[in-house]
């Protein structure tokens, strides 16, 4: 029996792709055009998107491709994301790739890089140029973003979805030491899943059930985040960090469970610092209530509440 608390690492064959993951994909792609999901993409696809989004646009139905901020970007030159979306329906993903295809992966590795240089400064040695295997969208897209780019959801896709979510119950549990089945985990679960079924439904505009940047911003900044739902998220993230229940926050607590979220420890000390002011300050409630607030509305990236989570985004 596969234990869900490891972490495994598959390779995937010709025979199993063909015999496991073709028929689902399969039953996941039989009518793309339908899917929620997919709609902005396919409307990119058709050019139905606003010009100004367009970074470059290659109408040629074989090798052509269009190049767009995916929704992923955040805006700055650190985290610069584009994606490049093919014209050419039916590829689902590179396994679908021959050497047919090389004139349009060769167009888009030299006209993408070349975009990159010319708009943003950044040479083709400056760049990480990749697919996602499984990818998020089975339709062909090419990702392009500088090498220190850093992505801010669990799943590391550029979006938060369930799956994001799932992870953190997994991780977590793990970090203090849950079984599956136990009351324990299963109430870290259900807080879990309840502060996503609140972000889904007042921040996922397009209904694709996802949230990405844009609409996590926007939810922040337009008063769309109900104050319950809110309060439900910090209340449930203080009693998280609190592992031993005395109403405070320790280093050892902060460390532990912004591990259980990739933060490596070292950041997650400095950032302990920062929001205790070098351990003067006791992380109570209130405090935290405090640090909470700043993290969603502060401009300010030294405010200290910037590093709750272990490290500013």
């Amino acid at each position: 029996m596969v234990n869900p608390d490891l972490l495994y690492l598959v390779e995937e064959t010709a025979q199993i792709y063909n015999e496991v993951a073709l028929p689902l994909i399969h039953e996941m792609t039989s009518n793309l055009d339908d899917q929620p999901k997919y709609k902005w993409m396919f409307e990119a696809v058709k050019r139905q998107v606003p010009l100004d989004m367009i970074i470059y646009d290659d109408s040629c139905p074989t090798n052509g491709f269009i190049l767009l901020p995916d929704r992923a970007w955040d805006g700055t030159d650190k985290n610069i994301y584009l994606l490049a979306i093919v014209n050419q329906k039916g590829i689902k993903s590179l396994r679908d790739l021959n050497q047919t295809h090389l004139p349009l992966l060769e167009n888009i590795l030299w006209s993408g890089s070349e975009i990159m240089e010319e708009k943003y400064g950044l040479k083709r040695s400056q760049l990480r140029i990749y697919f996602h295997y499984h990818p998020t969208y089975y339709h062909l897209h090419v990702h392009f973003n500088p090498l220190n780019y850093d992505a801010p959801d669990v799943s590391k896709d550029g979006a938060i979805q369930k799956e994001d979510f799932d992870l953190a119950i997994k991780s977590i549990c793990k970090a203090r030491g849950y079984q599956e089945g136990t009351p324990s985990y299963g109430q870290v679960s259900d807080a879990f899943l309840k502060v996503w079924e609140g972000l889904r439904q007042q921040g996922d505009a397009d209904g694709d059930d996802e949230v990405d940047r844009n609409e996590w911003v926007t939810l922040w900044t337009s008063g769309g985040a109900s104050e319950s739902w809110k309060k439900l998220y910090m209340d449930f993230m203080f009693k998280l960090f609190d592992a031993d229940d005395d109403g405070s926050i320790s280093g050892e607590e902060f460390v532990m469970i912004t591990g259980a979220f990739g933060v490596p420890k070292d950041e997650a000390v400095s950032a302990f610092k920062k929001i205790s002011n070098d351990g003067k300050v006791e992380v109570s409630k209130d405090s935290y209530g405090k640090l909470w607030e700043e993290f969603f509305t502060s401009d300010d990236p030294s405010k200290p509440g910037n590093n709750i989570f272990g490290k500013l985004w």
